[in-house]
């Protein structure tokens, strides 16, 4: 049996700015779990940059630790690895987000292209 990986990239999550919209964008997230289940992909690996911003805030990062949180469920590992946003932003709000769920996050930093 052949073991098949993800590999994710710049998510990028985000709350609007907008003071009005009260919108939160998961990103590309919803659909990487999605098509992750669908196909029986054995892990996932995310290169960083999960979310837009430095510091994200709690809803965003409410709403991806809800959408991983699937991927736990199905068994299916996620690991993050540190991206930009990850070792340079408000760091508290993305390990809360990680640490409630499914996410495996390592030690190592990616910087640039990968």
């Amino acid at each position: 049996m052949v073991e098949t990986l993800l590999h994710v990239s710049d998510s990028m999550a985000f709350a609007s700015s907008d003071a009005e919209d009260d919108s939160i964008d998961l990103g590309g997230i919803p659909i990487v779990v999605q098509r992750v289940i669908d196909r029986d992909v054995d892990a996932v690996v995310n290169t960083g940059n999960l979310f837009r911003s430095l510091s994200p805030g709690e809803e965003p990062a409410e709403g991806v630790r809800r959408t991983v949180e699937q991927l736990d469920d199905a068994d299916i590992p996620f690991v993050l690895l540190k991206g930009t946003r990850e070792t340079t932003g408000e760091s508290d709000v993305i390990d809360a987000a990680v640490r409630r769920s499914a996410v495996t996050k390592t030690g190592i930093v990616v910087y640039g292209k990968v």
